[in-house]
């Protein structure tokens, strides 16, 4: 069994919202997230789980583990939310996809 135990996640849902606030800039393939002066870059297909997928498929990958590439800490300061709330948004959309793509 080959398993990828080094892989992201990014639930997109806030993403509209991140690039209004100009805190989130949209690229082809990447986007940059700006946060307290620092900027990363984040590839479109941390969003993309049948992308992702398909890149597993064609590696000849079995499993794969992700992780969110965004801490709630900063998505609850970047949107003035409560961490609880985005906590739960991200662990809801991480058992979506688990349940979908077991």
């Amino acid at each position: 069994m080959n398993i990828d135990v080094h892989a992201h996640f990014m639930d997109v849902s806030h993403g509209s919202e991140l690039v209004e606030r100009g805190y989130l800039e949209l690229g082809s393939n990447q986007a940059v997230i700006k946060v307290k002066g620092v900027s990363s870059t984040i590839y479109m297909i941390a969003g993309d789980i049948k992308g992702q997928i398909r890149d597993m498929d064609e590696a000849g990958l079995d499993m794969r583990v992700l992780s969110c590439t965004m801490q709630v800490n900063t998505l609850s300061h970047l949107l003035n939310e409560s961490p609880l709330k985005i906590a739960r948004e991200i662990n809801d959309k991480m058992a979506s996809i688990v349940e979908e793509y077991p």
